[in-house]
This record gives C-alpha cells, structure tokens and sequence, in this order.
C-alpha cells in the first residue's frame, strides 16, 4: 500500500513542480505498463475475465502508450 501511495505522491509532484515531470511520466509508463502485462499474463494463465478486468488492461494499456507518446513529445523540446 505504501508503495501505491509513494508512487502517487511522484505523481503529484511531477504535476506541480516541472523538475519531476520526466521521473513521474517515466514512473507512469513503468507502473501501468506492468500492470497490464501482468493482467495478461494472468489471462493466459487463469482464463477469461470478467468485463471490468477487461476494462483494467485497457485503461492500463492506453495510459501507459499514451505516456510513452508525451514523454517522446516534451523530451524533444527540452
């Protein structure tokens, strides 16, 4: 749990402060690209899921697809 909240804090941090951006956006791509693998893995493992873990591996995909595309985008112009 306190993992989770640490991870969070990062996050807020790279919101308010632009120093932290890089590390919190690269924290992101980390944090849900794992645990989407990690859902996957468990789908080949423990069968089909129910609709809202479906969801999970979505969400969790395009966040972190969606971080790699702004990490690529604002590390250029710096």
């Amino acid at each position: 749990m306190c993992l989770y909240l640490g991870i969070s804090i990062v996050w807020i941090l790279g919101i308010w402060k632009t120093q932290y951006w890089k590390i919190a956006t690269q924290l992101n791509i980390l944090f849900m690209l794992t645990l989407a693998i990690g859902r996957v893995l468990s789908m080949s493992m423990d069968g089909f899921p129910t609709g809202g873990y479906i969801f999970g591996i979505i969400a969790e995909f395009v966040l972190g697809f969606y971080s790699i595309f702004q990490f690529k985008k604002y590390s250029r112009n710096e």
